[in-house]
Formats: structure tokens, C-alpha cells, sequence
């Protein structure tokens, strides 16, 4: 992939805002959810990369041959990609401050798009790097949640 997926997601975002102009409608009671959804997607995120840290490994979605160790364990027992989960939480989290059911839209764009030109691509390679362990671990944990 050519444009990491925080870049990625700072785009989406922005074309969130955008469609924002059209149907916004800002409520006191969306922004304090999108707060607590903020602050959730930022922990998975965060979670994700200290267990990458932990395992001395590369957070880099760009340098996958740089993987040293197939982290399985923690969050990576309930999601293979919790640093993505993160993403699309705050997106949401965008979107409800915003107040702008339209800008939701962009998210499953969002995903589909991070899925099909990022995530394969990482299988693959950790498919290559730790072959069967790693299809066992993606028989026994989902993609996303």
C-alpha cells in the first residue's frame, strides 16, 4: 500500500467533515458518545501497539518483512487487527461529533478499503513468514472484531 492507514484514515476523516457540511446537526448528546467512543478506539489502538512493542516487532504496516514474532495473545486473541479496529472507532467517534449520519458512510469505504489493499497484503506476508501457525491463528480469531 502506497499511503500508510493513518494517512489513510486523516483522509477519510477529512471527506467526513466534508460531507458533514451537508446534513450536520450537532447534539450534546452525540459529541459526549463520540468522546467515549474516541477514547475507546485510541486504547485498542494503543493496546495493539504496546503488545507489538512487547514482542520487540514492527507496528510498520509498510515493513512487513520486518515481523519478528507472531503476537497472538492479549487483544490479538479477540481481533488480528486491533490497531484498524482503533481506526474505524475514532472514525466513528468523528462522524458522531460531527453529528452527521451522512459522513458515516465513509467508514465501511474506509474498511473495505484497508481490508482489501492493506490487510490481505499483511496475511499474506505473515502467511509466508510463520505459514501454518499462522493460518491457525486465523481460523481461531477474526479479522476485525
Amino acid at each position: 500500500m502506497k499511503i500508510p492507514p493513518p494517512i489513510q484514515a486523516f483522509i477519510a476523516a477529512g471527506v467526513m467533515s466534508m460531507l458533514a457540511i451537508v446534513d450536520r446537526q450537532p447534539d450534546r448528546n452525540l459529541q459526549l458518545l463520540a468522546l467515549i467512543f474516541l477514547m475507546l478506539g485510541v486504547s485498542v489502538a494503543i493496546i495493539g501497539v504496546r503488545q507489538f512493542r512487547k514482542f520487540k516487532t514492527t507496528i510498520s504496516p509498510i515493513r512487513l518483512n520486518s515481523t519478528s514474532h507472531l503476537v497472538t495473545e492479549g487483544i490479538y486473541a479477540y481481533t488480528r487487527n486491533p490497531m484498524y479496529v482503533g481506526i474505524v472507532i475514532v472514525l466513528i467517534a468523528w462522524g458522531l461529533w460531527l453529528g452527521s449520519l451522512l459522513s458515516l458512510v465513509v467508514i465501511p469505504v474506509f474498511m473495505f478499503s484497508i481490508q482489501h489493499f492493506q490487510i490481505i497484503k499483511e496475511e499474506q506476508a505473515l502467511t509466508d513468514l510463520f505459514g501454518q501457525e499462522y493460518k491457525e491463528y486465523q481460523k481461531s480469531v477474526r479479522r476485525w472484531l
